[in-house]
C-alpha cells in the first residue's frame, strides 16, 4: 500500500497504458459524486492519473511515437478491471458495515 504521495505517483507510473486509461475513466466518473469528500478524493486520484497520462503523451511526442487516442483499451484490460470491481463488490457485501 502506498504510504506517501510519491509512493502513489510511483505506483501510477508503473501502470500500463490501457489500465491507466480505464482507471482514469472510472476516477473521473466517481469524482462527479455529490458527496464532497468522496468527490475530492476521486478528483485527486483522477488528477494524478491524468498527469501521468499527459507525461507519457509528451514523452511519446518527444520520441516520435504516434499516439492514437481513438483506440480503446484492450478488452482483456477492461475484463480485468470488471473482475476487480466484481471482487470489490463481493468483499463489501461480506463486510458488516453499519449493520445492527
Amino acid at each position: 500500500m502506498a504510504e506517501t504521495p510519491s509512493d502513489l505517483a510511483a505506483a501510477v507510473s508503473e501502470l500500463d497504458d490501457g489500465y491507466l486509461r480505464v482507471q482514469l475513466l472510472l476516477a473521473v466518473r466517481r469524482a462527479s459524486t455529490d458527496e464532497p469528500r468522496r468527490a475530492g478524493m476521486w478528483h485527486a486520484l483522477a488528477a494524478l492519473l491524468a498527469d501521468e497520462q499527459q507525461r507519457r503523451r509528451q514523452s511519446d511526442e518527444l520520441t516520435g511515437v504516434q499516439i492514437d487516442d481513438s483506440v480503446l483499451p484492450p478488452a482483456s484490460i477492461v475484463a480485468d478491471v470488471k473482475e476487480e470491481l466484481r471482487l470489490d463488490a463481493e468483499a463489501l457485501e461480506a463486510e458488516a458495515f453499519g449493520t445492527t
